[in-house]
């Protein structure tokens, strides 16, 4: 795969837009109670483009794309400008409770449902993502059960 480049300033690669992105969901590590997964964000266009911040991310369902409970919650994290090479892929952590079929730790506050998959806004964009996910559970109360960090150079794999 390719490495990213991870020029701190580089004022000629523009912001990277979704169409220009393939959007992935990749289980990670995650820590107690949580379960891990990337979100990787490859360059498909023909230019390098840049990203900084957050991707919005929420759960989706129904078949029609309708949000499921709450959106990922920002993650206080140190964070820079990266810079996505032609055929790179730059990642974000998203850490989400377990809440299994039952809502796990959850359990009296979140009603576990079925669920379609992602969407996914990259850092900066108002065009959408939807990333499918096979056998997906959602939290379907207003309970905080998703965190997302900042799009970093790590890439996918490592």
């Amino acid at each position: 795969m390719s490495q990213p480049s991870t020029t701190a300033v580089d004022t000629a690669a523009k912001d990277c837009v979704t169409a220009d992105l393939q959007v992935s969901v990749t289980p990670d590590q995650g820590s107690a109670g949580h379960i891990g997964y990337l979100i990787g964000f490859t360059n498909t266009g023909q230019q390098s483009c840049s990203m900084f911040g957050y991707p919005g991310v929420s759960v989706v369902g129904g078949g029609n794309g309708t949000q499921i409970g709450q959106a990922a919650d920002r993650h206080d994290w140190a964070h820079a400008r990266v810079v996505v090479a032609p055929g790179a892929t730059v990642t974000a952590g998203l850490l989400a409770v377990n809440i299994g079929d039952n809502g796990g730790p959850l359990a009296d506050l979140c009603k576990v449902v079925d669920a379609d998959g992602y969407r996914i806004y990259p850092p900066g964009n108002t065009a959408a993502a939807y990333v499918p996910q096979r056998n997906m559970k959602a939290c379907s109360s207003d309970t905080h059960w998703l965190q997302v960090y900042p799009v970093t150079s790590r890439p996918l794999g490592h």
